[in-house]
């Protein structure tokens, strides 16, 4: 279980899961070599000048929240 993060700026929460979806299906659909069959669990936060710590900590306990509702998906505020 890899973890990265995505900022996207100045597109607002909407637009910032449709891209996030986007990519989540991008890498549903691509044909791996070998086999190799990957998904993403994803969680959205939004910044709204809290401590940038608070930040990843809710866009991480969304990833989780994604992960123990059954994968492959993503979850926002």
């Amino acid at each position: 279980g890899e973890e990265f993060v995505v900022v996207f700026d100045g597109i607002g929460l909407e637009w910032s899961a449709q891209v996030a979806e986007r990519i989540r299906s991008a890498v549903v659909k691509h044909e791996f070599p070998q086999a190799l069959r990957l998904s993403i669990s994803g969680g959205l936060a939004v910044y709204t000048g809290q401590d940038l710590d608070v930040l990843m900590n809710e866009a991480d306990e969304r990833m989780y929240e994604a992960k123990r509702t059954g994968r492959n998906r993503i979850v926002g505020p």
